[in-house]
């Protein structure tokens, strides 16, 4: 009888991991939490106003949220491509000048994720996992809002799509797997997104960054 008992310990974690090795497509779906912030470059004749910009602009605080398609290639490699929202943006605090404070400028896209992941320690439940991933973007709306010294209601603009509507940017990721099921996971990482290209086409380039934290629930199939 302890011989039995025995074996069945062995056998019940070994035949889990079976079934989720041969679990090869996967869902997963994502929330993140991002700080937004970004880097300003200019010519030599924009020099004095891109270094008042660069006091006046402030990072703001960002969600986004995605729904990917997985392949498992092996048992610590996996490939994904899925649909994301995405959001970026800046805010300015208060425009003296102007009689303007809580500035916000927001953008919002729509992104096309395609990238591949790594599991450290796959038969373990708990697992360091990193990544990296390519977006390819499109631009839905651009917004900004602010309040006058006079008022404090909030009053909104929505602008022409900025000259620059499609983008690309790269994400790095690091973080932990748990093991919740045979058939499901929770993921949670640091990520890092890069934007290659200005947002706007002018004098001053407006090049987005991305820092935050993504919790993702994987469902294999």
């Amino acid at each position: 009888m302890r011989k039995f008992l025995f074996l069945i310990t062995l056998i019940l974690p070994l035949a889990s991991f079976a079934q989720t090795d041969s679990s090869k497509w996967g869902l997963r779906i994502s929330l993140g939490f991002h700080q937004s912030s970004h880097r300003l470059l200019g010519s030599d004749s924009t020099q004095a106003f891109t270094e008042t910009l660069n006091e006046l602009e402030k990072p703001s605080y960002v969600t986004g949220c995605g729904i990917f398609l997985t392949r498992q290639i092996n048992q610590k490699l996996r490939a994904h491509a899925g649909v994301q929202y995405t959001v970026l943006g800046h805010r300015i605090d208060s425009l003296e000048l102007a009689k303007l404070h809580d500035i916000r400028y927001r953008y919002e896209l729509i992104e096309i994720p395609l990238g591949i992941q790594y599991t450290i320690r796959p038969t373990k439940r708990v697992s360091p996992i990193i990544g990296l991933q390519l977006q390819f973007g499109k631009t839905l709306a651009y917004k900004w809002s602010y309040r006058t010294f006079d008022s404090n209601t909030p009053r909104a603009n929505t602008l022409e799509y900025p000259a620059n509507s499609l983008y690309m940017s790269a994400t790095a990721q690091a973080g932990f797997r748990f093991q919740l099921h045979a058939k499901y996971n929770l993921e949670t990482n640091v990520q890092y997104q890069h934007n290659f290209q200005s947002m706007e086409d002018s004098p001053i380039e407006r090049r987005y960054r991305l820092l935050g934290i993504h919790l993702s629930l994987v469902r294999y199939f």
